[in-house]
C-alpha cells in the first residue's frame, strides 16, 4: 500500500466526499483518510511485520497480526523460517507476487482509511484469495 495523493483542482464541477467539497478539506486530513493498493506492491528492506505496520506505525504486534488473518496472509508467514519476523530485501524477492499483495492488502485493513482505492489490486491473486479479500 503506498499513501499518497496528488491535489488538483478540478477543471470543471466539484470533487465531493461525503457531502464535503474537497477544496474545503486540508490537505493533510485527505492523505490521511485514503489508502492506495497497486497491483505493483511496494516490498521495502525489513521483515514481514515491519513492512504491514507501515500501513500504521504505531500498531501492536497483535493488530499487525489480525489484520494479517484478516486478508489470509497468515497462512503464508507462518511458514516462512522466522514468521512475521523473516527478513525480507526490497521488492520481496523471497515472496510471490500474490504473497506481497496479500501484504499491501493488510498494510490498507491496518490503516484502516476511510477511503481505499483499488488499482487492479488483485490481479496477481488467484480466484479463492480473492474471493476471502
Amino acid at each position: 500500500m503506498v499513501r499518497f495523493i496528488i491535489s488538483y483542482d478540478p477543471t470543471m464541477g466539484e470533487v465531493i466526499i461525503d457531502n464535503h467539497n474537497i477544496r474545503n478539506i486540508s490537505l493533510k486530513s485527505l492523505r490521511q483518510q485514503i489508502s492506495v493498493v497497486l497491483q505493483d506492491t511496494f516490498i521495502f528492506s525489513g521483515t514481514i511485520i515491519e513492512n504491514i505496520r507501515f500501513g500504521r506505525p504505531d500498531a501492536t504486534d497483535e493488530e499487525v497480526i489480525e489484520a494479517a488473518k484478516s486478508v489470509g496472509a497468515h497462512k503464508f508467514i507462518k511458514k516462512l523460517s522466522n514468521g512475521y519476523h523473516t527478513e525480507v530485501e526490497e521488492r520481496g524477492n523471497i515472496l510471490s507476487v500474490g504473497e506481497r499483495q496479500l501484504l499491501s492488502f493488510a498494510r490498507a485493513l491496518l490503516a484502516n482509511p476511510r477511503i481505499l482505492i483499488l488499482d487492479e489490486a488483485t490481479a496477481s491473486i488467484d480466484a479463492e484469495t480473492e474471493v476471502q479479500i
